[in-house]
């Protein structure tokens, strides 16, 4: 992978019927300035991408997440900056409590994200994404 190509990692936390969001702080000039989004983050180093989203979870969301699955991978292009990430569909029993640069969290249902999103971020996330929101179902838990 090119080496100016950033890695990142973005989580679908998954409870009941309903998936976590994030409300980015105010950032000017960032693409998600004030902006509801599935939480996520770049991965550090030669981090390993699973530790890169249960990190970022924590430092967050003060959440301890369980990976259930790895759903798919994706290039996004902004400006001139490129990342390859990977999407995680999880789960967490912890309550969310924003922190780092998120002001809000809360669980939404497939029709609250679709009135929350902002529309040209949620346009760039991949087809398997989208596919999986309108889908999607809690995941079985052993």
């Amino acid at each position: 992978m090119d080496n100016n190509i950033r890695r990142g990692a973005m989580a679908l936390i998954v409870k009941g019927n309903k998936i976590l969001m994030g409300k980015k702080g105010n950032r000017p000039g960032h693409f998600l300035n004030n902006a509801w989004h599935f939480p996520g983050g770049k991965a550090e180093g030669d981090e390993q991408i699973e530790e890169t989203i249960l990190r970022e979870m924590k430092e967050e969301l003060g959440m301890n997440i369980k990976i259930i699955k790895r759903l798919c991978e994706y290039t996004l292009t902004i400006a001139d900056s490129q990342s390859h990430n990977t999407v995680f569909i999880c789960e967490s029993n912890d309550t969310p409590v924003p922190g780092d640069d998120l002001v809000d969290a809360h669980y939404f249902d497939y029709d609250d994200i679709l009135k929350l999103r902002q529309k040209d971020t949620f346009e760039r996330l991949p087809n398997e994404v989208k596919d999986y929101l309108t889908t999607f179902k809690a995941p079985e838990t052993v």
